[in-house]
């Protein structure tokens, strides 16, 4: 009874600052640190003072579901923006946040890096961060060769070394390209896009682009070839680390992989490609399996493994990424989350489409192959737009 006495008296905004603050750094996931500093206005100060520790030590964080249940009206203005809500993972549950984002079936492309939508209509590339009030847009030049303004660039996958938000003048943006570019980067303060790689060094164009945390972009291209790039310097240094997938890997079965969709990921230090692959006997070509193969880094061969040593991946339109499940209870480990292919499904199997079917989206098991789904699939169809991923961010 004396225990329990105790245990009510104890009053939590009579600890000591430093071991609020303490408390506070373990915090993982980014909406708890935002509940903390919600509290009271004592509680605040402790976020405010460490915002910027916690930033710097913030492991990556689990992603949250871009949706629309909102079909696009018949007729419509050419940039139309459209009403999204999130489905948060970890409470499995749609937010009933209503969200403008522009409706990314009228831009040539559409991803998400760093909690920051990219799009480009081939007039200009912008930044939207849908997390932000306050200065959450971000123009920047048009993907265009300078010198044949008539030949169009387009952007195939883009992703950023850091969150503009955090570091609005020290950011790279890194696209994969096609056409006369393989890739290109933009640098704030630069006029234009600075072209990377080129037709005679790279054959092929490129599948994934990543960014490893700390110096290296990381480029795949369709055969599997990974390039790394520093661009730290003005000088970028480009060089190929690992030779072409197929040339390293006996498997009888990996051909039915070829022409499928190929992710580039960072993993606890490890490169890996994960290889999708869908169904043939499928008119819409649903995904069917993944298979998962890691760069040993002394012989730069491809090993497929099993085991993604209690993480997991999460690819789509987003960046490709990485993250522990244990520090999320509701992240199966061993799994790789996907989202839909979008119009690169529909383009090669536009005579099967329909409107009203679902989307291709799903948990896949690594262990025993299944594959589960993670998000009531019936309630978007192909005439909402595509669910993607978005990583969480925080702002100073």
């Amino acid at each position: 009874m004396d225990k329990q006495v105790i245990a009510e008296e104890v009053n939590w905004l009579d600890l000591p600052f430093h071991l609020m603050s303490l408390i506070l750094l373990k915090l993982v996931y980014i909406k708890d640190y935002i509940h903390f500093g919600a509290v009271c206005q004592s509680w605040y100060s402790i976020y405010k003072q460490n915002l910027d520790d916690y930033i710097l030590h913030l492991p990556r964080q689990l992603p949250i579901l871009l949706v629309t249940t909102e079909p696009l009206p018949e007729f419509h203005e050419y940039h139309h923006w459209q009403t999204h809500n999130f489905f948060d993972l970890s409470e499995n549950r749609v937010c009933e946040f209503p969200l403008p984002v522009p409706h990314y079936t009228y831009y040539y492309s559409f991803y998400s890096s760093q909690g920051w939508l990219i799009y480009d209509d081939c007039s200009e590339v912008s930044l939207f961060n849908p997390f932000l009030s306050d200065d959450n847009v971000i123009t920047l030049p048009a993907l265009e060769d300078e010198s044949d303004l008539d030949e169009i660039v387009g952007m195939k996958k883009a992703v950023l070394s850091a969150s503009p938000a955090l570091n609005p003048n020290n950011y790279i943006l890194m696209a994969a390209c096609s056409r006369r570019w393989v890739a290109a980067f933009y640098k704030p303060g630069n006029r234009g896009w600075t072209p990377l790689l080129n037709r005679q060094g790279v054959s092929v164009d490129l599948e994934d682009v990543i960014y490893d945390g700390k110096q290296y972009f990381y480029a795949m291209d369709r055969e599997g070839s990974i390039w790394a790039c520093d661009l730290s310097s003005s000088c970028p240094n480009v060089s190929k680390v690992a030779s072409c997938i197929y040339n390293n890997v006996v498997d009888d079965c990996l051909g039915e992989f070829e022409f499928g969709m190929k992710y580039l990921v960072e993993s606890s230090g490890e490169l890996l490609v994960i290889l999708r692959n869908g169904n043939r006997d499928d008119p819409a070509c649903y995904t069917l399996n993944f298979k998962v193969f890691k760069l040993d880094q002394n012989t730069m061969k491809w090993n497929e493994t099993k085991s993604l040593c209690g993480r997991s991946l999460f690819v789509g339109s987003n960046t490709s990424m990485s993250v522990l499940a244990s520090d999320f209870p509701i992240c199966k480990p061993n799994c790789i989350y996907f989202t839909d292919r979008g119009f690169e499904r529909m383009e090669f199997y536009s005579e099967f489409y329909s409107e009203e079917a679902p989307h291709d989206m799903g948990v896949y098991n690594l262990e025993d192959g299944t594959i589960e789904p993670y998000y009531p699939m019936e309630s978007i169809k192909y005439k909402h737009t595509t669910p993607m991923w978005v990583e969480p961010t925080l702002s100073k």
